[in-house]
């Protein structure tokens, strides 16, 4: 496997398809950039090559396995580590992001990059960024899944925007919350109810120990139904199908999650 680590902000993604394959290559024009920079990039052009056991490739190998090397070379460290250290910290992991006027309530430590818009070339999102930092850092998967208890009315900023519409409602905005480790976050909302706000906290605290784990594995068991599994061996599995899913001798309710211990 190879990574870059270094001048994201002088890279350039090129996506090419045909015969419904595509490719994307990532880039770096540096006789360009000097060119009109007149001088050398901001930085050294990083590069790990990172090996990979054979028959490990699927995307939750590779984040995996990215994660591990962050770790070992201890450019990061585990939440559950920190959190000993900091109770402004323990309490943010353990509770939701709430946005008031003039102010915050917990600590906001991060979100994931503002992905999300619909495009034909992506037939459905991974949690590629959750399998490498989940139990490290705090996120909210994307913009839509920002405020995802309430329906998008239109009195807000965001739900005039496809970034924060495009998962179809509420209660599925709620599952992809879930589905990728999230953390609760709301921030646009005009609080006119907040009876979203409490439903989100009261199913928080059920999966608020998982941000402690690693997300280790993620993946497709059925059409519309997904599986994500964590370091402590608890597995979620979600299920947007419009019938019941079999796991485990459970069986998951159309439009919902369940957790196994």
């Amino acid at each position: 496997m190879v990574v870059v680590r270094s001048l994201e902000l002088e890279s350039v993604s090129t996506m090419t398809i045909g015969g419904g394959v595509y490719s994307l290559v990532q880039s770096f024009d540096f006789k360009d950039w000097a060119a009109k920079k007149g001088h050398r990039p901001y930085e050294d052009l990083v590069v790990d090559f990172l090996p990979m056991p054979a028959g490990r490739d699927s995307y939750a190998d590779i984040a995996r396995r990215y994660r591990e090397e962050q770790l070992a070379k201890g450019r990061v460290r585990p939440l559950a580590e920190r959190a000993k250290e900091s109770e402004t910290l323990k309490y943010s992991a353990e509770s939701i992001f709430v946005r008031v006027k003039h102010g915050w309530k917990a600590l906001y430590t991060s979100w994931y990059p503002a992905l999300g818009m619909a495009s034909k070339a992506v037939d459905r999102l991974v949690p590629l960024w959750q399998l490498v930092y989940h139990g490290i850092i705090l996120s909210n998967p994307f913009y839509a899944t920002i405020d995802a208890y309430y329906e998008r009315s239109g009195k807000n900023y965001s739900d005039s925007m496809q970034r924060f519409t495009y998962l179809d409602n509420a209660a599925t905005r709620i599952l992809k919350l879930h589905e990728f480790g999230g953390r609760p976050i709301f921030y646009y909302t005009r609080y006119e109810d907040i009876a979203p706000v409490k439903q989100a906290y009261e199913d928080y605290k059920k999966l608020s120990h998982l941000q402690y784990f690693y997300m280790d594995d993620h993946r497709e068991l059925a059409p519309g139904v997904f599986l994500t599994r964590y370091s402590n061996g608890e597995e979620l599995v979600t299920n947007y199908s419009p019938e019941p899913f079999a796991y485990r001798g459970r069986s998951v309710k159309p439009m919902s999650n369940e957790l196994l211990k």
